[in-house]
């Protein structure tokens, strides 16, 4: 997972997520993004993306007017390093579940276990969604 500007989102994919925008009640269902989308008002107060073809996820947050974007590469991830996760989506038309994905890291050497190594939770990217 790396923090991307805006001008590094590619706007020619397809994507599967939402943008929630700061003037509306509820987060928007999308398949498309826009350089417009990121205009000063109404502006994104969270997003997530999700191009399922490229691999690409894609996060959203607005934090005191300034976006945090990060992205992740989730195409070819080691199996045994992902954990799936489901969750109840709140307010998303015709969604039930959104779908996570969690990436575990090895840690170092642990002393306490003998020396083997452990894997840690690393970092956590939206990977679609389970419709209604």
């Amino acid at each position: 997972m790396k923090k991307i500007n805006i001008e590094d989102i590619n706007f020619d994919l397809e994507y599967e997520g939402y943008l929630w925008y700061s003037n509306a009640q509820k987060p928007k269902v999308i398949t498309k993004i826009k350089q417009e989308d990121f205009s000063k008002l109404p502006f994104i107060i969270e997003g997530n993306l999700y191009a399922k073809d490229e691999g690409i996820s894609i996060a959203i947050k607005n934090i005191d007017g300034e976006y945090f974007i990060t992205q992740a590469q989730v195409k070819d991830l080691p199996q045994d390093q992902v954990t799936n996760q489901k969750f109840v989506a709140h307010k998303l038309d015709d969604v039930k579940k959104i779908k996570i994905i969690q990436y575990w890291e090895e840690s170092g050497k642990e002393e306490l276990l003998e020396g083997m190594k452990t894997l840690i939770p690393s970092w956590k990217a939206f990977v679609g969604f389970k419709k209604n």
